[in-house]
């Protein structure tokens, strides 16, 4: 069996391709040892053809296609299906690898019998500067199971909730349910799940990956759309939580944590007008708006937890006033 299965959707990332996939071939094992399954999700640009020159030098990359665009979490999903080594980690094609000791790491899964091991990663701006994702430890956890990670909020502090900060046995990954498709947040519920249902795990504080700010994702990119699948991916993450038993208390006041960040779309619902606010809230029956605003009774979205019809209504008011002011900062300091 391969050591290590590097798994990258593909789409839209010719800039950044070439940049990826050097750092992958840089990581310190023999092409023998690895496979790098790259997903073309029907990408139109040329990343395709980049990913074939690379593929001429290394008999250990594979490349697959969709028939139809299934986002990052249905890319995910086809490598997982295609994987053959003991070990599994994700990529984002427009980030790197660092360097780090990625063999050893395996060999000290192995040797331990872990199911995952959660690094930490660094964030490098388009000017070059660099700050640590989250406020990670800088001291390793000890060897635990899967509920524990949950005890006082551990799996927050470590700001664990993105695919790319673990390095994940392969049964782990099979047994657990697929990946959302077809959307744009997709990972958060999948890793709190992933980390949970793990026999053993632990953190290290060795910086594993390399998440490049770029301006051009998608996922910065603000549509009503894209809203209501982050208001989505709060009720996915509360009702997983809902049915966990083994430490439920523990893993419930951390999956609310989770769930305000993504209650955060309402906020963003401020810079768009009637019609899209409109489609917003069709988007979620009346209970599941009540229990969004609940995630926020602690904090000050409290008033709306108490009285969910008026949120509507501050909507109308105040919309239009912060959208004027986003004109105006444009206007002033473009």
């Amino acid at each position: 069996m391969l050591k290590l299965s590097v798994i990258i959707p593909v789409f839209g990332v010719e800039k950044y391709i070439s940049r990826c996939l050097d750092s992958v071939f840089s990581i310190g094992l023999r092409d023998e040892e690895f496979e790098v399954i790259c997903v073309d999700d029907c990408t139109k640009d040329s990343s395709v053809q980049i990913i074939e020159e690379y593929k001429s030098h290394h008999d250990n990359l594979v490349l697959l296609h969709h028939s139809e665009n299934k986002k990052q979490g249905g890319a995910r999903n086809t490598g997982i299906s295609h994987a053959n080594g003991k070990y599994v980690i994700f990529v984002d094609a427009d980030d790197r690898l660092p360097s780090y000791d990625i063999d050893g790491l395996l060999a000290y899964m192995t040797d331990n019998d872990l199911d995952l091991l959660l690094g930490a990663a660094d964030v490098i701006s388009s000017k070059g500067n660099v700050k640590r994702w989250g406020n990670a430890p800088n001291v390793e956890s000890p060897i635990m199971s899967g509920p524990e990670i949950f005890t006082e909020g551990y799996v927050h502090k470590i700001a664990y909730g993105v695919v790319w900060m673990g390095i994940y046995s392969l049964e782990l990954v099979k047994k657990l349910p697929p990946f959302v498709e077809k959307v744009f947040f997709e990972d958060t519920d999948w890793t709190l799940r992933c980390a949970y249902e793990a026999r053993k795990l632990q953190y290290k504080p060795i910086v594993i990956y390399n998440y490049i700010e770029n301006e051009g994702s998608t996922t910065k990119k603000g549509t009503v759309s894209k809203l209501i699948e982050r208001a989505q991916q709060g009720l996915r993450i509360w009702n997983w939580g809902q049915k966990t038993v083994e430490n439920h208390e523990e893993v419930m006041a951390a999956v609310e944590d989770y769930c305000i960040w993504n209650m955060q779309a309402f906020k963003s619902l401020l810079l768009f007008g009637r019609d899209e606010r409109s489609q917003f809230f069709n988007a979620f029956t009346e209970e599941e708006i009540v229990t969004m605003l609940k995630w926020g009774a602690n904090s000050k979205w409290k008033y709306f937890a108490k009285h969910p019809k008026s949120i509507r209504t501050f909507l109308f008011f105040v919309s239009p006033i912060a959208r004027m002011g986003k004109k105006m900062k444009t206007l002033f300091y473009k």
